[in-house]
């Protein structure tokens, strides 16, 4: 009888001793894949530094680029005014395009 209690005795140690081995390992795994995270997630913030100032860059160049489209529009608009009724004239519409030039997505 004292061996059967010693054997369960030694059975129940090995299995607790497996259990703890196993949740070690799971959580090293864990905190591996959690440091992967962080450095992808560093790299990510560093290069979002660097889009947003390009992106603010393209944001002022658009901006510029609308203010000089509607100054050339407005002045085009003032020299030929049309009634409520009418569709823009061909000057107007060269007017945009004038503004747009090259860099339009529609230029080829």
């Amino acid at each position: 009888m004292a061996i059967l209690a010693g054997l369960l005795a030694l059975s129940l140690w090995l299995n607790v001793r497996q259990y703890g081995d196993r949740r070690a390992t799971a959580a090293a795994a864990r905190a591996a894949t959690l440091e992967d995270t962080l450095g992808v997630t560093a790299e990510i913030a560093r290069q979002a530094q660097t889009d947003n100032a390009q992106l603010l860059q393209r944001l002022e160049t658009i901006a510029a680029r609308g203010e000089r489209t509607r100054t050339i529009y407005r002045a085009a608009a003032a020299a030929q005014p049309l009634p409520a009724n009418c569709a823009p004239g061909q000057a107007r519409v060269d007017a945009i395009n004038q503004a747009l030039g090259p860099t339009s997505r529609t230029a080829k």
